[in-house]
């Protein structure tokens, strides 16, 4: 039994030297030297990331974005300074067309500012699968949630889904807009004159939606003057609606025709409107002297009002 049991020379050596390597090994302790070569990458390369050849992309003429897209815009040149200083961060997103070039989707400014102002030639864009017909939606959410979109811009390319067949109600569920929201750039689409638009347009600033829409309110012959006005004056969305109201009492006071002895006062507005399928719409107001602008505010509420009772009886 003691010839079994007593260990021998070696054995005790064995369990010596394996002692004093467990009492000297270290739980963070790596087994070899090199063994962090084998760690896995931090990051993989999105599958859908392309290096391109600028030659091969091309813009998007109906890009709803239309102003800043100048090489020489304040917009674009400091979005390639930002590129030079930090990178590239976000990749243009393109689609791949049927002659085998790609067309931007989003980040038109980027692709720009890295060939036109950096003179890159291969640029990192991301590949993206959208049909022709949802481009505008692409665009939008790009523009209206990553960046400031001007309201001009706005106005016109929600008056292109319009006339792509999309409801009113549909526009502000793809745009996570309120319809509200959406009805005003309608607004501003249907009843901004050309020389407004284009005074707007040329002065390089950005105005606010509702800036634009309370200069949509006052009929077209007034509204270029107001437009130089507020550009010049550099006004903010109040004072734009002071002087629209200004304009309106002025207006209204040069078409009154004067009569000789006592004013006589007259009915409270009212009028009916018909429509081709036969239904009528009569808009009262409790004042005598309205505007054809203040009958299509008013219907645009009534329209407004009514889609948001339909919504909560549903």
């Amino acid at each position: 039994m003691d010839k079994l049991t007593t260990p021998t020379r070696q054995q005790r050596e064995i369990r010596a030297e394996l002692g004093q390597t467990l009492g000297n090994f270290h739980p963070g302790q790596l087994p070899y030297p090199d063994a962090r070569a084998a760690e896995p990458p931090a990051r993989r390369r999105n599958p859908r990331a392309l290096i391109v050849a600028a030659s091969r992309i091309k813009t998007d003429p109906g890009q709803v974005r239309q102003k800043e897209r100048d090489p020489s815009s304040e917009r674009i040149q400091d979005l390639a300074k930002s590129i030079t200083a930090v990178g590239l961060q976000q990749p243009p997103g393109v689609r791949e067309t049927a002659d085998g070039m790609y067309e931007i989707v989003y980040g038109e400014g980027r692709f720009v500012a890295m060939t036109e102002v950096l003179g890159w030639t291969e640029i990192e864009v991301m590949r993206v699968d959208v049909e022709a017909e949802n481009l505008i939606w692409h665009q939008l959410h790009e523009n209206i949630h990553r960046t400031n979109l001007d309201p001009l811009d706005l106005a016109a390319a929600v008056r292109q889904a319009q006339a792509q067949g999309h409801s009113l109600s549909q526009i502000a569920e793809r745009m996570s807009k309120s319809e509200t929201w959406v009805q005003k750039a309608l607004t501003v689409s249907e009843r901004l004159s050309e020389p407004a638009w284009q005074t707007l347009a040329a002065s390089g600033e950005r105005q606010a939606m509702d800036t634009v829409y309370a200069i949509a309110q006052v009929p077209p012959e007034a509204q270029e003057e107001i437009a130089r006005e507020v550009v010049e004056k550099k006004l903010t969305r109040r004072e734009t609606e002071a002087l629209v109201e200004t304009a309106k009492k002025k207006r209204t006071v040069a078409e009154t025709p004067k009569r000789s002895g006592r004013k006589k006062k007259g009915k409270p507005y009212e009028t009916t409107l018909r429509t081709a399928a036969g239904a009528s719409v009569t808009v009262k107001f409790r004042k005598v002297e309205v505007e054809p602008s203040d009958v299509i505010t008013a219907l645009e509420e009534a329209l407004q009002s009514l889609r948001q009772g339909i919504r909560s009886a549903a």
